[in-house]
């Protein structure tokens, strides 16, 4: 059993009762408005956060070995209100980096292509700290138009939905569509090449149209990422070959006092233009499971999709 107990100066008659602070359980954020500062800094165009997720697996049958996996994920995050600090009306920024360490259960243990976990990374041990994402946007017209540009991660605005979001494996974040069939999305023990989703931002640029109240059109192009990746996510890599994605978005009841249920519909797709490996067919159109050798080498990749995510 819990007790807690309290103790506050009596109030003067002419004194004005204090403003309780909301309780551990009913707060917005863990560590609370930090005596206020917290709230000012946000009225001066700042807003900081960090999250933490620790898991822990256990495999008890199947996979490649039984055991217990565990690992953590840091997300540091600072958004910046550029008409707050003094800057342009509708101008943003945004900084996101990442930190993992442990062991993820889906490379170690089960050894399959979708991770148990969207937080994982591949590696025997993950030990990745790095800049994800670091980019300024403009918006004008009401919110009509706005322009993102720097590094940029596509499951930002991409293809994800946001109830799937909610669920552990991977293929609910930025699904296999993308980082197992892109030039640039197959993993090894040695390098991070998922294409530009998480863990990975790539630097490019986003345009976004949205003539109405519930659809916008988003297109963007990204560079494409090379086959070995720096850790550190600061090298801002251009290459000769990008990544095209163009996505149409019907939205409707997604403000959080909206009376009505939220329907999500995503029509989209992309094109890269670099040339990439098969994940199943040799240079002799065998099977690289059953004959290995050399894989059949392709030049340029689409896609096509559709999300849809209605609340019942």
């Amino acid at each position: 059993m819990w007790s807690i107990v309290a103790a506050f100066p009596a109030l003067a008659a002419d004194d004005e009762p204090a403003t309780e602070a909301p309780g551990f359980w009913d707060r917005d954020t863990l560590t609370g408005d930090w005596g206020g500062a917290r709230t000012d800094l946000v009225d001066d165009g700042v807003a900081l956060g960090l999250r933490s997720i620790s898991e822990v697996f256990g495999t008890v049958s199947g996979g490649i070995r039984r055991g217990v996996a565990a690992e953590n994920q840091f997300l540091l995050t600072t958004d910046l209100d550029g008409a707050k600090l003094g800057g342009p009306e509708g101008l943003t920024a945004h900084l996101g980096a990442i930190s993992v360490v442990g062991r993820g259960a889906g490379f170690n243990n089960v050894g399959n292509a979708l991770d148990v976990s969207n937080v994982e990374l591949p590696g025997r041990n993950q030990r990745y700290t790095r800049l994800w994402t670091l980019w300024a946007q403009q918006t004008g017209f009401d919110g009509a138009l706005s322009v993102r540009a720097g590094q940029l991660s596509v499951d930002d605005e991409f293809l994800v939905s946001p109830t799937a979001a909610n669920l552990l494996n991977s293929t609910f974040g930025w699904p296999a569509l993308g980082f197992a069939n892109l030039p640039a999305g197959q993993p090894n023990d040695q390098n991070l090449t998922l294409g530009p989703g998480y863990p990975l931002g790539a630097p490019g640029v986003r345009l976004a149209v949205a003539p109405s109240e519930n659809v916008t059109w988003l297109t963007a192009v990204f560079s494409h990422q090379p086959a070995s990746v720096d850790r550190t996510g600061i090298q801002f890599r251009v290459s000769g070959d990008a990544m095209v994605i163009s996505e149409l978005q019907y939205l409707v009841n997604q403000a959080k006092d909206a009376t009505g249920l939220p329907l999500m519909v995503k029509l989209g797709g992309w094109y890269d233009t670099a040339r990439f490996d098969d994940l199943h067919l040799n240079a002799n159109g065998q099977s690289l499971a059953l004959f290995g050798g050399t894989p059949q080498r392709h030049a340029g990749e689409q896609a096509a999709y559709l999300v849809a995510d209605q609340t019942v």
